[in-house]
């Protein structure tokens, strides 16, 4: 039994590579030993698109998703860009999404999580708001500002604009919407220790989120890695078989090297 494990494929991002992902999709379906494939969150990409356009141009990619799962099971995590997904549980669509979950492989459990929860930067009170932004980059902030405060009495609205809470929340939206190449590039190592200090024993934890590919020494943390053009490595994937991980590049080598976390 193989496992293997994707994320951070961004779908709607202009930096996708939706080409590269199709193929490997279809690589997937023509494997006998491949039992499951996860997709560890950060499949669409909510936060620089309307929801509506980005699953509608998926079409073809979701398609390939709903014959895999003819013959392989297919499970569904979701990210901070896609968080709104959850929240379409339970409604008798293809995927169930989830925050995690957990699949024995030989004598380890493997748990899969996306890795927002190991970032200091981010904040779920803000993922559902940039989820519903639209495709206009100017709007975006305004937009999941308004989201954000539909809820708030006017008063509270009137309190947010004079104690300066509206500029520190808009603060934290404009970062949120740096891409994490760019916003990652201080916090990588406590993302990364932060993982690694929340595996258990006995576990294989699998994360993804920074779109940094890499394998712990000890070979109980793995991240994923990503799919979008400019970042260090791309196009990465993990296999999983009788609990050992391994971490290749599609149509590419397999990364062998091991870090200190």
């Amino acid at each position: 039994m193989t496992i293997v494990a994707v994320s951070d494929v961004h779908l709607g991002y202009k930096q996708c590579n939706r080409p590269a992902f199709a193929n490997f999709l279809d690589y997937i379906a023509s494997r006998n030993d491949v039992t499951d494939l996860v997709v560890v969150g950060d499949f669409l990409d909510m936060w620089r698109r309307d929801i509506a356009g980005v699953v509608l141009e998926s079409i073809p990619i979701l398609d390939k998703l709903v014959d895999l799962q003819k013959s392989k099971s297919v499970h569904y995590i979701v990210g901070n860009h896609d968080y709104h997904m959850l929240s379409l549980k339970d409604h008798g669509y293809q995927f169930n999404f989830k925050d995690s979950i957990v699949l024995g492989s030989g004598n380890l459990n493997c748990r899969f999580l996306h890795g927002w929860e190991f970032d200091p930067s981010q904040n779920k009170i803000y993922f559902e708001a940039l989820c519903h932004s639209s495709d206009e980059t100017g709007e975006k902030i305004s937009e999941a500002w308004d989201f954000f405060t539909s809820s708030w009495t006017i008063w509270g609205k009137l309190w947010s604009r004079i104690s300066g809470q509206r500029s520190r929340v808009w603060t934290d939206l404009e970062h949120l919407l740096t891409p994490a190449e760019a916003r990652l590039t201080k916090t990588l190592d406590v993302v990364n220790k932060n993982a690694c200090n929340t595996a258990k024993p006995g576990e294989l934890l699998v994360f993804g989120h920074t779109h940094w590919a890499f394998i712990a020494k000890a070979e109980n943390v793995v991240n994923t890695g990503c799919w979008v053009k400019g970042a260090t490595r791309t196009n990465t994937y993990v296999e999983i078989e009788a609990g050992k991980p391994k971490l290749l590049v599609f149509d590419g080598e397999e990364i062998t090297e091991r870090i200190e976390c």
